[in-house]
């Protein structure tokens, strides 16, 4: 497993799918399990006597272990089901296909080229970061590139303090790193039709 750098997961939004998707909401889960071992002094009588010091007599030990649904797992089995049902998009350009046609938001887990314009102050103020795609001076606007815009609110950012990014946080220095430039970042969550161009919902969104 390769693990990820999320810069935004929705927990709340995550749980809320992972309920739908079990039918209950699991906070978390009691994994046991069984070994055997042999008797010590058994086993030295044994191999005293010439045999191969393993007894044939084992006792059962149960060993319980708790386990917290992190954010990261539900958001996992989430992904797992919808590709199994085939409902899951792996590129915004065959989402965007299937929301246009049925006018219903469509999921999707895929990397997309985002700019994230260089206005901390203005993102710290709305609590929220803007992440668009097609807009210009970002990104030259063609039919192959539809403006795309996805608002992140800042709570939801593991490295946000009070819905708020420091400015010499890594996050911040990352966004103040590309100024403005389109990165590709890996986004799952639904995208639908919104005026003349289209508005994401993320779940989660890591580099």
């Amino acid at each position: 497993m390769n693990p990820h750098r999320f810069i935004y997961i929705d927990a709340p939004g995550i749980a809320s799918l992972y309920g739908q998707l079990h039918g209950e909401d699991l906070v978390e889960t009691l994994l046991t399990m069984e070994h055997s071992r042999s008797s010590g002094w058994k086993m030295a009588l044994n191999a005293f006597l010439g045999g191969s010091g393993e007894s044939g007599k084992a006792t059962k030990e149960a060993r319980a272990s708790r386990i917290v649904l992190r954010p990261e797992n539900m958001l996992h089995e989430i992904v797992a089901s919808l590709r199994a049902h085939g409902t899951l998009h792996l590129s915004i350009r065959d989402a965007i296909a299937r929301t246009a046609s049925t006018r219903e938001p469509a999921w999707f887990e895929a990397r997309h080229p985002f700019s994230v314009p260089p206005k901390l102050h203005e993102y710290n103020k709305m609590r929220a970061i803007i992440f668009v795609s097609g807009f210009q001076p970002y990104m030259e606007t063609s039919p192959a590139t539809p403006r795309i815009s996805m608002s992140a609110s800042l709570h939801h950012f593991p490295s946000a303090h009070d819905g708020q990014l420091s400015a010499s946080g890594h996050d911040a220095l990352f966004f103040a790193s590309l100024n403005g430039q389109p990165h590709p970042y890996s986004v799952f969550g639904s995208i639908f039709p919104c005026g003349d161009g289209f508005q994401i919902k993320p779940y989660g969104i890591h580099l």
